[in-house]
């Protein structure tokens, strides 16, 4: 495997996120994908439904809603179900969880401090449209 695939089949990124949430997930007492699912949402002041990460981010709709779960049960989130679609869930996070996000973005600045150490700023640029580009690409195989 050449250093392109190692990077992207992310098993190094992603034990470099592990090790940088490992203390906020013992604190807390939630998973990696909890706290990943917090950070999205807090990024936004808008509401969110439960779909948007389903959709996102590729991965089951129970594994999203059993995180959800824990988050609602734990204080970080509120969960309604939609007036509208019975079928959505509308996630607003809560103060507690605002808390979080904080703490969450500062361990995500880490790992984007390690990442581009020693990566200018037009290496970053064209990294970040290659890896749209790509994201895209794979979206679109994973559509058909």
């Amino acid at each position: 495997m050449d250093e392109f695939e190692s990077l992207f089949m992310g098993q190094q990124m992603k034990k470099l996120c592990e090790l940088q949430y490992e203390e906020l997930m013992k604190k807390y007492s939630l998973r990696q994908i909890e706290l990943e699912i917090l950070y999205f949402l807090g990024k936004s002041s808008a509401l969110r439904v439960a779909k948007e990460i389903v959709d996102n981010w590729n991965v089951s709709k129970a594994h999203v809603s059993k995180s959800i779960e824990h988050l609602r049960e734990g204080g970080y989130l509120n969960v309604t179900k939609s007036q509208e679609d019975y079928r959505l869930t509308h996630l607003e996070i809560t103060e507690k969880g605002k808390s979080l996000v904080r703490e969450i973005a500062r361990c995500k600045n880490n790992v984007s401090h390690i990442l581009y150490k020693g990566v200018t700023r037009e290496e970053k640029e064209v990294l970040l449209q290659v890896a749209v580009k790509m994201k895209t690409n794979i979206s679109m195989e994973l559509r058909k």
